[in-house]
């Protein structure tokens, strides 16, 4: 995958990726992108306003958006309905060091726990590219 700008290392469950844009401006691109990709944002959860009404904490800004791919959620349903626990997906957005920072699952990682299992192999490989696909449609957006 070749995207232009700051794409940090992958982590054990995903791939940060820094934007030279606001948070706001982040979220509305990322859903737009998504769309384009064939995935549907089903919710955001606003963990710094949560965390602050629930535990009466600050915490920098920072959001989970759940996305299911109908596509891929088809195949789960029918070939690996187990999977489904893991549905949404998350992808994190926060700001870190000034920036915008978007945080997008590695579904390689969640195999460790089904690494026997071909088709959910698959799957997740699927889903791999699809959100790489994600990052490079970003790639306008990401910080140098």
């Amino acid at each position: 995958m070749q995207t232009a700008g700051t794409v940090m290392p992958t982590t054990k469950l995903g791939k940060p990726v820094a934007l030279k844009i606001g948070l706001e401006e982040a979220v509305a691109k990322l859903r737009g992108v998504l769309e384009g990709q064939g995935f549907a944002v089903v919710g955001t959860l606003d963990v710094k306003e949560a965390i602050k009404a629930k535990a009466g904490v600050d915490v920098r800004p920072f959001l989970s958006m759940g996305v299911v791919h109908y596509d891929l959620l088809k195949r789960i349903v029918s070939e690996k309905p187990e999977a489904a626990l893991w549905l949404p997906w998350s992808i994190a957005i926060e700001w870190v060091d000034d920036k915008a920072r978007i945080t997008v699952p590695d579904p390689m990682a969640m195999t460790m726990f089904v690494a026997e299992d071909a088709a959910w192999r698959e799957i997740a490989g699927d889903l791999k590219l699809r959100f790489e696909r994600v990052l490079v449609s970003m790639g306008d957006f990401i910080a140098n």
